[in-house]
């Protein structure tokens, strides 16, 4: 179980520097200034994009068109299973 120990003095190393109050060894740093991407915004720009692509234009709702009626079937019969009758 060498793993095992290897992770056990990982963790008791961790939690002698948490208690000491200094910053684990091999800890990384947060990222100081991390590039935010609203998603909304990215979103409408690519729908945008796309409609003009189809030369749409932006005042351009989308349309309900009544789906056509089909004929209608009578549920079939189920084959059940008959018990068969005492005599």
């Amino acid at each position: 179980m060498h793993s095992t120990s290897h992770y056990r003095e990982a963790l008791e190393n961790l939690l002698a520097d948490k208690a000491k109050g200094t910053q684990p060894a091999g800890a990384e740093q947060p990222a100081a200034a991390a590039t935010v991407v609203d998603l909304m915004a990215a979103l409408r720009q690519s729908v945008e994009s796309a409609r003009e692509s189809r030369g749409e234009g932006q005042s351009e709702d989308a349309t309900v068109h009544d789906m056509p009626q089909r004929a209608t079937k009578s549920p079939a019969k189920k084959a059940g299973a008959s018990r068969p009758r005492s005599a």
